[in-house]
């Protein structure tokens, strides 16, 4: 998804309900912590996954409920 829209419009989806357990990377939020640091491990800045992982939902959040 970065790669198609950029950095500044990917987050990560907290909802596991209806995903399909064989296409999701984990079934449960034992594994939430390892995502940040797999992000590191391909390359991505830390303030990259700091967006990833919140920041642009945030800024989307206070931008469109302020």
């Amino acid at each position: 998804m970065v790669d198609a829209v950029g950095v500044d419009h990917v987050a990560i989806g907290t909802d596991l309900a209806g995903v399909n357990p064989r296409s999701a990377l984990f079934a449960d939020w034992a594994e939430w912590p390892s995502i940040p640091s797999a992000l590191l491990d391909r390359g991505f800045a830390r303030q990259d996954v700091a967006k990833i992982m919140g920041s642009n939902v945030q800024r989307l959040l206070e931008a469109t409920l302020s």
